[in-house]
């Protein structure tokens, strides 16, 4: 998925891949953001942005993907 987006910072990117990694194989959202605010405590900023990126599109692909539930059951 990331190979279609542009990253203005090779960290952004790797922490993008590596959330989006972490919620495929079974990391709940409040998880990452969990991380997230571990980060920004840190004040590692591009690593910020790419978890609240990878965030931000899992829970739009999660609440595409109860949209289409809704509409095929019923």
């Amino acid at each position: 998925m990331s190979n279609t987006l542009e990253f203005k910072h090779p960290l952004t990117k790797l922490y993008f891949e590596y959330t989006i990694t972490d919620i495929t194989e079974g990391s709940s959202i409040a998880q990452c953001e969990k991380s997230l605010r571990f980060f920004e405590q840190l004040e590692l900023y591009e690593e910020c942005q790419g978890i609240y990126l990878a965030i931000k599109y899992a829970k739009f692909f999660i609440s595409l993907s109860k949209i289409n539930y809704d509409y095929e059951v019923n």
